[in-house]
């Protein structure tokens, strides 16, 4: 059960940041920067683990959403990149929405609940979806935000840009990074 060995491995490691006494001894024992090597090899190997395992994974189907749901998750698909490109660099979005990343991965989430009725995808989305849920509630819990300053416009004209840029990759390079489609759901009717 190589698929839900990684959904364990991914979440568990993303729990060491939201635990501060384990973040804190990981970084004192390793360092810093192979802390956070160590954190993305991990994380990386086990989305690939996630990519190989989907296709052994028994699945079995619950419902076929509509050609309309799946229309749905696209247009869900683009603010969800805006969100997690805007998490990364200054922008002003900042200042309104206190997790971007985490609020673009409770939606990619719900999307792809809305676009798929499988158990493999309904795993995945829910631990997801819960996942992230639990993290917001952690990270606010702890207070630790700070308030945002203003950023110039061109800031924020520079995220539209490279999420319309990433969008349109993924949109295009779905099916060779997830095996499955996505451009004929722009056109169907």
């Amino acid at each position: 059960m190589l698929y839900i060995t990684a959904l364990i491995i991914f979440c568990t490691v993303h729990a060491i940041p939201l635990n501060q006494k384990l973040r804190i001894f990981a970084t004192n024992t390793l360092g810093e920067k192979l802390y956070l090597g160590l954190f993305v090899l991990i994380i990386l190997g086990s989305i690939v683990m996630i990519a190989w395992g989907w296709s052994d994974f028994p699945n079995v189907y619950f419902y076929e959403p509509s050609i309309l749901m799946k229309q749905i998750h696209l247009a869900i698909m683009l603010p969800v990149v805006y969100l997690w490109v805007a998490a990364e660099v200054p922008n002003n979005l900042k200042r309104f929405v206190k997790h971007p990343m985490l609020t673009g991965m409770k939606l990619w989430a719900l999307g792809h609940l809305i676009a798929n009725g499988d158990l493999r995808s309904m795993l995945l989305f829910i631990s997801i979806l819960l996942f992230s849920v639990i993290s917001v509630v952690v990270v606010n819990r702890r207070g630790e935000l700070k308030e945002k300053k203003s950023t110039p416009i061109t800031y924020d004209i520079g995220v539209i840009a490279v999420s319309i840029i990433g969008y349109s990759a993924m949109v295009y390079y779905h099916d060779n990074l997830f095996g499955v489609q996505v451009i004929p759901y722009f056109t169907a009717s």
